[in-house]
């Protein structure tokens, strides 16, 4: 299993719509974003484990209405494409980033960071 980082932030509220609902992903069959049934069963449970960090982090868990957790692509250090994840919560609207890869440009403006 991968170490997870958790960074909170400050309020984005732009350009998320860029980024696809992780929900969408998980009701999807296999082939609708490009994922086979592992990577999806992969991503449900990545999710679980994203959360949990959160919490650690200072998430209230919950969500941002209508702003459900999106998923985040990226690259890792093997070159490969690896997921993430991005939500608001509702309180105060602050930006949780959830990646199995170090974001070392989110260090530095995030109020707090964690990692499991």
């Amino acid at each position: 299993m991968a170490d997870w980082h958790c960074y909170q932030l400050d309020p984005i509220d732009f350009g998320r719509e860029r980024l696809v609902e992780v929900d969408e992903v998980l009701c999807s069959s296999p082939d609708q974003f490009g994922f086979t049934q592992n990577e999806i069963n992969r991503i449900r449970l990545d999710l679980q484990i994203a959360k949990s960090l959160a919490k650690k982090v200072n998430w209230d868990g919950t969500f941002r209405s209508g702003r459900k957790p999106r998923l985040l692509p990226l690259v890792s250090g093997s070159n490969s494409f690896v997921h993430g994840f991005v939500w608001k919560q509702e309180n105060n609207g602050e930006t949780f980033v959830l990646s199995p890869v170090p974001l070392k440009q989110l260090e530095d403006v995030s109020i707090r960071f964690g990692r499991m």
